[in-house]
């Protein structure tokens, strides 16, 4: 290769000067060498990972897939419950391999066992990329999304893409089941896919706390009416480790 210069001299270089490196995300590290506090669980559509110890672990299998201008709902539960347990997420919405700060989509300090939280992806995303997600338990400590805290780092892959099927606005679709209208007063019908039985359905409050439990057993149509102030709260459904959870709004 030659590059000229503003005094017509020129240099050639050649490609064995260059060295090649692959464009990764930074390197964020759990430091927990006792084995203590680290990410039990977490749940977001599809995947529903529960994990032991490690300081740091990549999953791209399942590969998650989100839509622009959609809202999700995010569970990250840890191995302790001790109070200074600290959470944060992040996903790399515009594919540059950084974690920036407008890409998190939660921090949740003092959070003890775990968090659940919704965020909405924006439209300003790179439709079509295969980008990262990657979740942060800490401890007494603000979670960043790079270097080494005490805790635990996992690396999720996802596929950003345009919403362009049109989704009924009062209906939340999940993978086995669907339910209706949300937001809601309150009374809502949960549908499940042909073939889908003995489902356990459970309501959370943004917090986690357990509000109501139920189970589908064979029935294909599953009403709720519940009494709860005006709010968001959060859908489970599944049995064992096959769970999926979705935001639901209660208006007044």
């Amino acid at each position: 290769m030659f590059a000229v210069g503003t005094n017509q001299d020129t240099t050639e270089t050649y490609k064995f000067m260059y060295e090649v490196k692959d464009f990764k995300h930074c390197l964020g590290l759990g430091n927990n060498s006792s084995g203590n506090l680290y990410i039990n669980r977490v749940s977001i559509e599809n995947i529903n990972n529960f994990s032991a110890n490690n300081s740091y672990t990549l999953y791209s299998n399942p590969l998650l897939t989100l839509y622009k201008d959609s809202t999700y709902s995010i569970q990250v539960t840890a191995s302790t419950s001790w109070g200074s347990n600290d959470f944060g997420a992040w996903i790399d919405y515009n594919g540059n391999k950084d974690f920036e700060d407008q890409e998190r989509i939660f921090f949740k300090p003092n959070s003890g066992a775990g968090v659940i939280n919704s965020f909405t992806v924006p439209s300003t995303i790179a439709v079509g990329d295969t980008v990262a997600m990657r979740v942060r338990l800490s401890y007494w400590n603000d979670p960043e999304p790079c270097g080494n805290a005490f805790g635990e780092v996992e690396d999720y892959l996802l596929v950003l893409k345009d919403n362009t099927t049109e989704i009924d606005e009062n209906e939340v679709v999940g993978e086995h089941f669907r339910f209706y209208p949300n937001p809601t007063n309150g009374q809502f019908t949960i549908a499940f896919k042909e073939g889908i039985q003995h489902q356990q359905i459970k309501i959370y409050s943004t917090h986690g706390k357990l509000l109501q439990q139920s189970n589908q057993g064979k029935q294909s149509l599953v009403q709720f009416n519940l009494d709860l102030p005006a709010g968001t709260y959060f859908v489970s459904v599944g049995s064992g480790k096959q769970i999926q959870t979705l935001p639901l709004v209660i208006t007044k």
